[in-house]
């Protein structure tokens, strides 16, 4: 281009088909100059070809004409890409029409119209879903772009759109996700479209490009199989798997498989409804995929998988119930509270868990088995093959209120020696031609089916008021000082309020002869690393509320040789000392080995909440004895 080599060049057309240029040229190492008609195709910054004047005037050249009556832009022969990447060509205009005949090729680009002609090819559609509009592709800014574009399926395309784009296919969007040009502006993104649903197993990559194509906030919906309905949920892929996030819950699948289900959002869950928060809907038979229970009450439902009531090494501080429902696989974690339902088993699969809590009772049958519970057959796990398969028995725990439907392989004639219709709000749920089903309601006490003595219930004692609770303190020692607190006397040795502070004072007259005070040592988990606590000054203070409840804790002074000049201790600063109780915590979880097939299978946890810290040396001892 003439502007490219003498900027300053200047036109005129005198109207009688003469065309003058008036320029200065740079310095040039070459002795000629040519000019030459423009022949090749040159977009303009408005997205016109040049020499058409803004469309406004018919041109052509190699390979490519323009019509302005119709604004086509005609592609006779040659390779195009209108991209504006590097050497490529600006976009055009989304008021220009392209053609393209069979001897001219499309390489890149995005348009408004889709491309013509027999050499047009195929193209994929990149539509903005919502109410937002496309402002700029591939850096021309105009008013009429709309929310779709055909795009040719290799190259890149540089999209911004009114709103932010969140995710692509629903796939979510991460803030550093390079898909980003810039990651604090959300509404622009960079799409190679043949790479990017060639990148997600879970996309076909014959598909079409939908942004912002995800609904947010979705409530939990179970399909009538048992698993979360997922078709409009937002998902990211990472470690192998999908997860897939709705309102107040997630769940992670591989693309096959039924996946496990967090509930996360402090609700009340019956899943006997395919709407288990607003309990109606369609009835549910079973849900038939894990559920770790992290911030929710499941109030009734029917399970086929193992259960976690919490999970090892959680954060979540939202409280995690059972009130009911028929657990034919049992539990596979429990840490938090269980009132009501029906338990195949009472200890939890995975040997850290504490298994069933609270008053739960056992349901036999003398000289028989419980063949099904609520009509549902035992599960139980094949340490072989890492399944679950049927159980020939049920070895049912339950809670007292619960009412149960049992299934046994003999006759029912009593529950705990009283006949049928007499107790527990019994009867038999068939008629009396199938006394093998049974449904009551559960006693406070263990339950035997077909016993051969009547066992009733001790009456509970009438409740006495709680006594007054003693002010909760704790265990202080000082040992070469004394401590006071709340204004009172110097004491060495004395039981301490946790909420109030103390001051530690270092006894002058018990430093020996020849030596100086060199630092605090202390046994106290909750004070180690503190950095409120001056460990090398002679007096300190212990803030209030940082020691526990029944806590012992023992504070010594430490001395040096005074000829020894003072220097930092490394091992006496908050920062070192603190880390000695860091990894505590953990210390059970981070030592377990055994069992972990089964927890790989049904209990795999985000990368997130797999993050733990590694257990101190102490930490490590204790667990060793």
């Amino acid at each position: 281009m003439l502007e490219d080599w003498a900027p300053s060049a200047r036109y005129y057309d005198n109207g009688s088909g003469y065309f003058s240029v008036t320029f200065t040229a740079p310095h040039a190492d070459a002795d000629t100059v040519t000019l030459s008609i423009l022949t090749r195709l040159v977009i303009d910054k408005a997205g016109y070809p040049v020499g058409t004047e803004g469309g406004t005037r018919d041109y052509s050249g190699n390979g490519w004409k323009f019509e302005k009556g119709n604004g086509t832009l005609t592609l006779e022969s040659g390779n195009y890409n209108f991209s504006g990447e590097k050497n490529a060509l600006h976009p055009l205009n989304p008021a220009v029409q392209l053609k393209v005949k069979s001897g001219a090729t499309l390489t890149g680009g995005a348009f408004k119209n889709e491309p013509t002609g027999e050499g047009a090819g195929t193209f994929r559609t990149v539509t903005l879903n919502g109410t937002g509009s496309i402002t700029a592709v591939n850096g021309l800014a105009s008013g009429d772009w709309g929310n779709k574009l055909y795009a040719v399926k290799t190259g890149n395309n540089t999209i911004t759109a009114s709103e932010p784009i969140r995710d692509i296919n629903r796939i979510l969007l991460e803030n550093d996700d390079p898909i980003y040009p810039n990651p604090s502006n959300k509404k622009t993104v960079c799409i190679n479209i043949q790479q990017f649903l060639n990148s997600v197993s879970a996309l076909d990559p014959e598909a079409n490009i939908i942004l912002n194509q995800a609904s947010y906030d979705l409530p939990l919906i179970m399909a009538s199989n048992g698993t979360p309905v997922i078709v409009n949920a937002p998902f990211e892929a990472g470690g192998g798997h999908y997860t897939y996030y709705g309102d107040g819950w997630h769940i992670q699948k591989s693309f096959e498989g039924i996946g496990t289900l967090y509930l996360t959002g402090g609700k009340t869950y019956n899943f006997r409804s395919t709407d288990p928060v607003n309990k109606k809907g369609e009835p549910l038979n079973a849900v038939i995929c894990s559920i770790v229970n992290e911030g929710g009450i499941i109030e009734d439902g029917t399970f086929s998988k193992p259960i976690a009531n919490g999970q090892p090494g959680s954060t979540s501080s939202e409280p995690h119930e059972i009130e009911g429902g028929t657990f034919a696989a049992g539990l596979l974690y429990n840490d938090g509270t269980i009132t009501g339902g029906a338990f195949n088993g009472k200890d939890s699969i995975l040997p850290l868990g504490i298994g069933l809590s609270g008053n739960y009772r056992s349901v036999t049958v003398k000289d028989g088995a419980i063949v099904k519970v609520n009509d549902t057959f035992p599960l139980v796990y094949d340490k072989t093959t890492h399944d679950l398969v049927q159980g020939s028995a049920w070895d049912l725990y339950s809670y007292a209120g619960t009412v149960l439907t049992v299934k046994a392989d003999a006759d029912i004639t009593n529950i705990n020696g009283q006949k049928i219709g007499e107790a527990f709000s019994s009867y038999y749920l068939n008629g009396e031609t199938d006394k093998k089903v049974v449904r009551f309601v559960m006693p406070d006490s263990d339950v035997e089916l077909n016993s051969t003595k009547i066992v009733v219930p001790e009456p509970k004692p009438e409740p006495k008021p709680d006594p007054e609770p003693e002010a909760p303190t704790y265990t202080l020692t000082v040992k070469g000082g004394t401590f006071t607190y709340n204004g009172g006397e110097a004491m060495t040795s004395a039981s301490v309020p946790v909420d109030a502070e103390v001051k530690v004072t270092l006894n002058q007259s018990a430093v020996p002869e020849g030596m100086v005070f060199d630092l605090w040592a202390m046994d106290g988990a909750s004070l180690l690393g503190n950095p409120a606590v001056a460990y090398n000054e002679e007096s300190f203070t212990i803030p209030a509320g940082s020691v526990a409840k029944g806590s012992t804790v023992t504070v010594e002074a430490q001395y040096r040789d005074a000829t020894i000049e003072s220097e930092p201790s490394v091992l006496g600063t908050a920062a070192i000392i603190g880390v000695a109780g860091a990894g505590t915590a953990v210390i059970v979880w981070q030592g377990y080995r055994i069992g972990m097939e089964l927890y790989e299978k049904y209990f795999q946890p985000t990368p997130e909440e797999t993050a733990a810290e590694q257990p101190a040396p102490e930490a490590l001892a204790a667990a060793a004895s």
